[in-house]
Order: C-alpha cells, then sequence, then structure tokens
C-alpha cells in the first residue's frame, strides 16, 4: 500500500542518515587519534632532540676538557724535564735560563688549572641545567639512568674540584703558620694565627645519584660503571674495605670498560697490605686485557711482586718482557702472555 511504501522510504531514509552519521563520526574519532599521535610524535622528537643535545654538550665537555689535561701532561713531562736539567747543572748561565723557563712553565700550568675549572664551571652549569629538565620528562629508562649516572659523574668532578681548591688554600695557611710560629719560637714578636683545620671531601651528591640508579633500575651495563665510580667515593673518604667490595663486583662484568681498572686496584691494594698471592692474580688479571692502558703497570708490578714472592726467575722473566714491550709491543705481550700462564 502507499502507506507502507511511506513508512519503508521514511525507514530508509533514517538508516541512511544513522550511517552517515555514524560514519561521521568514525572519522572524528580518527581524526582525534591522528591528531594525538600528531602530539605524541612531536613530543618525542622534541625529547631524542634533548637527550640528543645533552650528550652533544657533555661530548664538547669531554674534549674541551681532554684538551687542557693533554696539554697540562705536555708541561708537566717540560717541568719534570727542566728540574733533571737544573740537578745536573753547574753552569750558572744554564741555571738561571732553566730556572726562568720553569717558572714561566709553571705559570702557564696554573693558568690551564683555572681554566680547566672555568670550563667544568660553564659546562656543568648547561649539562646539569638541561639533564634536570629531562629527568622531569617520561624518557626511556636507559636514557634515564645514563643522565643520572653523568649527573654523578659531573658532581663527582666538582667535588673534586672543591676539595683541591680548599687544600691547596690549607697549604698556603699552613706554610704561613709555619713560617710566623718558626719566627715566634726564635723570639720575634709575630702574631700566629691558629691553626687550620685540614678540609675532608664529600661525595654526598655524586653518591645520591649513584645509588639512585642501584636501588631504581636492574642490573645492566651501567651497574657495574656505578659500582666503579662508587668505589672511587669510598677511596677518596678512606673507606677502603667497601672501595675493594665494590672494584671485586666491576670485576665479575669482563665486559665492563673498567674491569682491567678494577683489577688493577685491587692489585695495588693486595700488594701494599702485603697479600701478594692475591695481587699476582689481579695483575694477571689485567693482562687479560692487552688493549688496557694498564697492561704496562700491571706488567710492572707483577714482576716486583713475584720478587717479593722470592720467584726471581718469573721476575726477571717480567721485567725482560717489560723491556722488549718498549722495543716491540706485540712480541712483549705475547711474552708476557705465555709467562703469565
Amino acid at each position: 500500500s502507499k502507506n507502507r511504501e511511506k513508512i519503508l522510504h521514511k525507514l530508509d531514509s533514517l538508516l541512511l542518515c544513522i550511517k552517515t552519521q555514524k560514519e561521521n563520526i568514525l572519522q572524528g574519532k580518527f581524526l582525534v587519534n591522528s591528531q594525538h599521535q600528531k602530539i605524541k610524535n612531536i613530543k618525542d622528537a622534541v625529547k631524542k632532540s634533548y637527550v640528543l643535545k645533552a650528550e652533544i654538550l657533555n661530548n664538547m665537555y669531554k674534549w674541551e676538557n681532554e684538551y687542557i689535561d693533554w696539554e697540562k701532561m705536555i708541561l708537566r713531562n717540560r717541568e719534570n724535564s727542566i728540574v733533571k736539567r737544573l740537578k745536573n747543572s753547574n753552569d750558572s748561565l744554564t741555571i738561571r735560563s732553566l730556572k726562568k723557563d720553569l717558572t714561566n712553565t709553571v705559570s702557564i700550568i696554573d693558568s690551564l688549572v683555572l681554566e680547566s675549572n672555568a670550563i667544568h664551571e660553564y659546562w656543568f652549569d648547561r649539562i646539569a641545567s638541561l639533564i634536570n629538565q629531562l629527568l622531569e620528562l617520561s624518557i626511556d629508562p636507559v636514557d634515564e639512568m645514563y643522565f643520572l649516572y653523568l649527573l654523578g659523574e659531573l658532581h663527582y668532578q666538582s667535588e673534586n674540584r672543591s676539595y683541591t681548591e680548599k687544600f691547596d688554600l690549607f697549604e698556603t695557611q699552613m706554610a704561613n703558620y709555619d713560617s710566623l710560629k718558626l719566627l715566634s719560637d726564635s723570639g720575634v714578636s709575630v702574631s700566629v694565627p691558629p691553626m687550620s683545620d685540614m678540609p675532608r671531601i664529600s661525595h654526598t651528591k655524586s653518591m645520591d645519584y649513584y645509588y639512585t640508579i642501584l636501588s631504581k633500575f636492574e642490573i645492566s651495563p651501567i651497574t657495574y660503571s656505578t659500582y666503579y665510580s662508587l668505589a672511587w667515593c669510598y677511596n677518596d673518604l678512606g673507606n677502603y674495605d667497601s672501595a675493594v667490595a665494590l672494584m671485586e663486583l666491576v670485576t665479575k662484568n669482563d665486559s665492563c670498560p673498567y674491569t682491567p681498572q678494577a683489577w688493577m686496584y685491587l692489585g695495588e691494594y693486595y700488594f701494599d697490605n702485603g697479600k701478594l698471592d692475591s695481587a699476582v692474580l689481579a695483575y694477571r688479571s689485567v693482562m687479560t686485557h692487552p688493549e688496557s692502558e694498564w697492561f704496562d703497570d700491571a706488567l710492572y708490578k707483577l714482576a716486583w711482586t713475584q720478587y717479593r714472592l722470592s720467584n726471581p726467575k718469573k721476575a726477571i722473566s717480567s721485567f725482560l718482557a717489560l723491556v722488549d714491550l718498549g722495543k716491540n709491543e706485540k712480541t712483549g705481550k705475547a711474552l708476557l702472555e705465555n709467562e703469565s700462564l
């Protein structure tokens, strides 16, 4: 009937309208989700740019600092060379010239120390500020762990620099005190100031960051680097038992970049405390890393340890390998590897 056709027509129109609205709603949700994804992508890109910027700034700081350290090393070698020449010289003109050269060299070293401190303060403020901004964001846990470690390292350097400045001042005050005390004891009327207290180093801030890493994250490669840094904090504080325990943890991970240094530290500790068999084991463990900068030192100390253990044949073998190492690096290391087996 006509009424039925009208009803069906209206029903079709209504269904079409509903379908259209549903499609519009779905399209709207898609647009909203797409917009949210774009915003998330932008935020992620911003975070990555901050991470990259922090890494770049840290590398720039390291490069500048390493260059200053290289300059100081060259000048320190020059200073030592001048001192040796002064001891062996009898000519007054030569001595006068060497003293002048020594004064100039020491002056340049002092200026480099001041420059190094200024560089550290400049980069420390910039890097620490950026990292703290990053840590307030929701960043990848691996990045978070790395930046917490980096903050710990930056604060460790600041704490050492602060202590060095205080100790230099202490030495100046003590030299002044000794001079005035000597005059006073000889009968000269002078005012002798009270003796200054020796400064103590503090690693509170750096250790807080290191322990945050250990308590917040699961074991990872950075964990062993953190053990190593904490060990040096305890060493500086005179808590050698804790330092040794942490260095021993570092040696459990052979892939850690600080493992050779940790073994060398343990070797020196055992050697100084008369635990010579343990020292031999530690020095030989260093030598399983022939690429390490500590290889030569470990070889030298191994020879002395063997000598103290009344093992002259092995001591001589080690000393000969050390000499040969200076002539032929590959041959020397091969000799030591065979000798240490």
